[in-house]
């Protein structure tokens, strides 16, 4: 776990591991988020979201559930952290729904009310871009993701297909040529509260290692290492 959410100061600043961090760079990171989210649904379905909460609230029939997800991105303006190991706009997921709903509240009168018919052709051809666009990245995006969750996934993969018991697996290397799991964000160690796991992923600390052989006796110790050009790593015994 990653404990880099950031805290506001007295006087409204954020730190992020004693980073500053400015609204420069929270708007920066409002920015990436964005265009995550654009990844992960389409660039017209956020235009739509947007053109529908201008259209609700001109009509003057917004409520707390469309304004829901402007609250989430505002808040986590104030979280410093990309949020680690992820695929995707991490934070703005769980607000996402209410996105969609917004935009189809929208939509109601628009189809509905003739008044908003010179507004139906724009609607319709949004909703069908919005489409087209999903087909088109997720025969892009899936595989490209599905290339990195198993480079990630190599090292616990490898240990799986060893069936390894009893072991303790010193990390070496980072997994992954593309976009890897760093060693140094402690997204590799992945154990439980209680050290009774069949296998426990501990960092590569040298001058620790005996000491950790002496912790745990009965155990095997094996180290994984990558090359930095291979997306593969081998996983080998220690002593």
């Amino acid at each position: 776990m990653h404990n880099g959410l950031g805290v506001t100061s007295g006087s409204g600043v954020a730190r992020d591991n004693g980073t500053l961090t400015t609204l420069l760079s929270s708007l920066n990171l409002i920015i990436s988020r964005m265009v995550k989210l654009v990844n992960w649904s389409s660039l017209p379905l956020v235009l739509s979201y947007v053109a529908s909460f201008a259209f609700t609230a001109y009509r003057r029939r917004l409520n707390f559930l469309d304004i829901i997800f402007p609250i989430f991105v505002i808040f986590f303006m104030m979280v410093n952290f990309t949020g680690g190991n992820q695929y995707g706009p991490r934070y703005y997921f769980a607000a996402f729904p209410l996105l969609v709903l917004t935009i189809v509240s929208a939509l109601v009168p628009l189809l509905r009310d003739a008044e908003f018919s010179q507004w139906r052709p724009l609607a319709v051809s949004l909703t069908a871009a919005h489409f087209a666009a999903c087909l088109a990245a997720l025969a892009i995006i899936a595989p490209f993701v599905r290339t990195v969750v198993n480079q990630h996934m190599d090292i616990y993969d490898q240990v799986e297909r060893q069936d390894l018991r009893n072991a303790v697996v010193v990390i070496r290397s980072t997994t992954g040529a593309i976009s890897g799991m760093h060693m140094d964000q402690r997204d590799l160690t992945r154990n439980g509260i209680a050290a009774d796991a069949k296998v426990l992923y501990v960092l590569n600390i040298p001058d620790k290692l005996q000491e950790l052989r002496l912790l745990f006796p009965d155990r095997q110790f094996y180290i994984y290492e990558r090359d930095l050009a291979n997306p593969k790593g081998k996983l080998r015994r220690l002593w």
